[in-house]
């Protein structure tokens, strides 16, 4: 009965050692993105379908200014391609010309932008009400695995996969699995960062 005891207060301090170390992450990673103030990178982005015969491969660069909320994303290769999202607000800009897009109509590029933006700025990301997280450690990142708990995001995605590297706590790749199955993986790299004084 001892070893019983033993072993369920070894299981029980375990756990209760990790949920700790989960909440600590999520303050480090969450202070890091609040402190910075300029953000820029290029990315190569990946999208996997049932649709699709291979892949889909883009490539780009984005840029989050942290005063004016504002972010770039610009696809560079295989076609142009410009979202820029201020304000809850995007702005696609094409060589046929520029439009506001439809929150309701462009859901997709709406949960995108948000969840990027939450990267940037800490602002959603982790938020407890909104997504169950799972956190553990793989190899040089921190892995965050976030399932949806609103119905809005639910409708999108089934799951949203963060990298951070355990050094510098900054973004490397996020991967979103879509309802359908497909899945989008973004990486970025060559990232440029400035922090608050």
């Amino acid at each position: 009965m001892k070893k019983f005891y033993l072993i369920v207060t070894l299981i029980l301090s375990s756990i209760f050692s990790f949920a700790q170390s989960q909440d600590e992450v999520i303050t480090m990673i969450t202070q890091k993105a609040s402190s910075m103030k300029e953000f820029k990178s290029v990315f190569v982005q990946e999208k996997t379908s049932y649709l699709l015969a291979k892949p889909a491969v883009s490539e780009g660069e984005m840029e989050y200014i942290a005063n004016t909320q504002n972010l770039s994303w610009i696809y560079t290769k295989p076609n142009h391609l410009e979202l820029h999202f201020d304000n809850d607000v995007i702005r696609k800009v094409t060589d046929e010309g520029e439009e506001i897009l439809d929150a309701k109509k462009d859901r997709m590029y709406y949960g995108m932008m948000n969840v990027i933006m939450g990267c940037a700025t800490g602002n959603i990301l982790f938020d407890k009400s909104m997504f169950k997280i799972d956190i553990q450690e793989d190899g040089t990142y921190w892995k965050v695995e976030m399932t949806p708990k609103k119905r809005d995001m639910k409708r999108m995605f089934s799951k949203l996969t963060f990298f951070f590297g355990l050094d510098d706590k900054i973004i490397d790749r996020v991967e979103f699995t879509e309802v359908s199955g497909d899945t989008t993986m973004i990486l970025f790299y060559n990232k440029v960062c400035l922090w608050e004084d």
